[in-house]
Order: structure tokens, then C-alpha cells, then sequence
């Protein structure tokens, strides 16, 4: 009688092991990162069972966080990535949710935009002037850092069509300005000295 019992218990443990295994197992979220060597884009895909808050953080080869974000309630989300204000070499993706942590490599080789711009400064009037030598061009992403390297200006402006766009800088203290202009493809980065 106690063999029968043995055996019952024992099968019963491995069915139920069988069962609740593959459901723990799925529960653990999920991390793609879609990223081509040397390529200063990306693409994460995360997937979860339940919905929780994700910390997304990119951290440079020393582990220093460079970058976080935190994506609230959520249960699947792709987040496309522009990581072209970084400067070639090795950095860790890391999603973080509760007690679960995974990380991906990202090697971000030396960037050569496609992107034609220029910048003409206007010290006088404190303003310059954005040229962009790409007709089928109609926006871009600007961001203007103060002296201070606070980031004081970030648009997405429209470009008139010869290709420019004036922007004022009036209100900003003396010192060096950095002007950065994206669009899909890269990036121009070119700093002012503002009088």
C-alpha cells in the first residue's frame, strides 16, 4: 500500500512539476535588442507575463549610467533607439524590472553622417542661422546646450524652403554654445561662441 502511494506522489510531483515549471519559466520577461555592430541605432523589444514599471538604462564600458528612462506599466513595448550623440565604443543596455535584470552589448562604431548642414553664426545679433544642403529635408531635430551644458532648446523645428531656420539667443549668458541637428540618418554638432 505505502509503494502504490510512494508511486502516486511521485507522479502526481512530476506532472505538477511538468506543469508549473514551463508556467515560472514564462513569466520571466523577455529582452531583444535588435542592433547591427557599429550602427548608432537600435531597437529594444521587452515582453512580460504582467505589467510592471522597466528601468531602461545605458551605462558606458567603466558602467557608468550615460542614460535611464523609466517606462511605467507596462506589459510589451519596442522602443526604437538614436544613440548618435554617443561617441564610438563599447556600452551595456540594461532593463531592469523588479527583481529581474538583463543586459545587451552595444558597439557603436565612429559615425559619418549623411547629414549636410551648416551654421552661420551672428554674433551681433546673437543668433545663427541652420543651412541644411538637403533639399528633401523638411524638419529636424535641433537641441541647443546653454554654457552651462544644460540642454535648454530640444524641437522638432521645420526647415523654410531654401533649407534654413534662424534661431535666436538672445536670452543666453556669454560663453560657448553647442548646437546639435539631427535627423533619421545622424547628426552635426558644431560649437558657438557667444559674446
Amino acid at each position: 500500500m505505502k509503494g502504490l502511494f510512494a508511486k502516486r506522489l511521485a507522479f502526481t510531483l512530476l506532472f505538477l512539476s511538468g506543469i508549473l515549471y514551463p508556467a515560472a519559466h514564462a513569466q520571466q520577461p523577455q529582452l531583444e535588442v535588435m542592433h547591427e555592430a557599429g550602427s548608432k541605432r537600435a531597437h529594444v523589444y521587452y515582453q512580460a507575463a504582467e505589467r510592471q514599471t522597466v528601468l531602461l538604462r545605458i551605462l558606458d564600458a567603466e558602467r557608468r549610467e550615460l542614460y535611464a528612462q523609466k517606462i511605467r506599466d507596462v506589459r510589451e513595448f519596442t522602443l526604437p533607439l538614436n544613440l548618435a550623440q554617443l561617441p564610438a565604443g563599447s556600452y551595456r543596455l540594461q532593463l531592469k524590472a523588479g527583481k529581474w535584470k538583463q543586459e545587451a552589448a552595444l558597439e557603436l562604431g565612429a559615425f559619418r553622417s549623411p547629414l549636410r548642414a551648416e551654421i552661420i553664426p551672428d554674433e551681433l545679433r546673437r543668433r545663427f542661422v541652420l543651412k541644411v544642403a538637403q533639399p528633401e529635408l523638411k524638419k529636424v531635430r535641433v537641441m541647443i546646450e546653454d554654457p552651462t551644458n544644460e540642454l535648454i532648446y530640444n524641437e522638432l523645428v521645420e526647415l523654410d524652403a531654401y533649407g534654413n531656420r534662424i534661431f535666436n539667443l538672445g536670452q543666453l549668458r556669454s560663453g560657448v554654445v553647442t548646437v546639435t541637428v539631427l535627423d533619421d540618418q545622424g547628426s552635426f554638432v558644431q560649437k558657438l561662441l557667444l559674446p
